[in-house]
């Protein structure tokens, strides 16, 4: 699930200028402000910059992985990406601090991804919106929701999609995180090489599609909407059950009563339950939100 990964290996005990040796496309300059060296270059997607204070890289992860970032890598891809990153550059990449990384996956979709984009309506940020046809983010100060055609985007750069992706409708979503991130995830302190422990990549996925959750979608009964008590009660569940509500939330529930509950209250209860979950009825987000679920299980799976 993680595509966008850029770090920072600290300076302790070894050279900055030293991973330069395994580089390609080297550039040095120096510092106008302190006269201080600096040097840019690059291995495969990744862009390397070295000065006196450590090492910075900015790339794709998964494409480095992979080869490409369409598909949806597992943590093992990861995982072996890293390693290999650290053997090329003779540079523990691991102990890095992450300054940005950008959960992702292409989905499948019945429609063409902007038949997708006009519904998605708002979402709780308080840095506003961006869209066109083909792309739509949401942004706030600690992470960017972005919604896109991956086809489109990869015909725009020039770029073949994979043999199995191509004449697909391939909506992208991705979760950018780019300030606080231990933090957004629950953690006292994240490093390179925790992203691909089994608990922590588990809150990465598990985010991802909570955030996902919290998008305003056309079709969504409003709180505001409501004239009647018994109305906003329902809008109120709706509202928790579509966006609070952990994953596998209903089916949990709905095993519990199986314990406690006779078949006709539990007819009853289930029913109850469907009507409430009908009020976010647009058909769109209801494949689309099985695609999220479908994709979240899988990852941690």
């Amino acid at each position: 699930m993680i595509d966008t990964l850029n770090m920072t290996v600290r300076h302790s005990g070894y050279n900055p200028f030293e991973v330069m040796r395994y580089a390609n496309q080297i550039k040095d300059g120096i510092y106008t402000a302190n006269g201080g060296r600096f040097a840019v270059g690059s291995i495969d997607n990744y862009k390397i910059y070295s000065d006196k204070n450590g090492v910075r890289l900015s790339g794709s992860i998964a494409k480095y992985a992979r080869g490409e970032n369409v598909s949806t890598p597992t943590r093992k891809d990861i995982a072996e990406g890293l390693q290999r990153l650290s053997d090329t550059l003779h540079l523990d990449v691991g102990g890095g601090v992450v300054n940005r990384v950008d959960i992702a996956s292409t989905l499948n979709t019945i429609n063409t991804p902007s038949f997708y984009l006009d519904g998605l309506t708002s979402y709780n940020s308080a840095g506003g919106t961006k869209r066109d046809d083909e792309t739509l983010y949401f942004f706030n100060p600690s992470k960017i929701l972005c919604f896109y055609n991956k086809a489109a985007e990869m015909s725009q750069k020039g770029l073949d999609l994979p043999k199995a992706a191509r004449g697909r409708n391939l909506l992208r979503y991705e979760m950018r995180l780019i300030k606080n991130i231990h933090q957004q995830l629950g953690l006292g302190s994240l490093r390179v090489a925790d992203l691909t422990k089994q608990d922590i990549w588990e809150k990465q996925v598990n985010l991802w599609a909570r955030e996902y959750k919290q998008v305003v979608k056309v079709g969504t009964k409003a709180i505001s909407e409501a004239t009647t008590h018994k109305q906003l009660l329902s809008a109120l569940l709706c509202d928790l059950l579509t966006n609070y509500a952990p994953p596998d939330y209903i089916s949990d529930v709905q095993r519990i009563t199986k314990e406690t509950m006779s078949r006709k209250e539990r007819y009853r209860a289930n029913k109850a339950i469907s009507e409430i979950c009908s009020l976010n009825c647009d058909e769109r987000y209801i494949e689309l939100d099985f695609r999220i679920e479908q994709t979240r299980a899988a990852a941690v799976a």
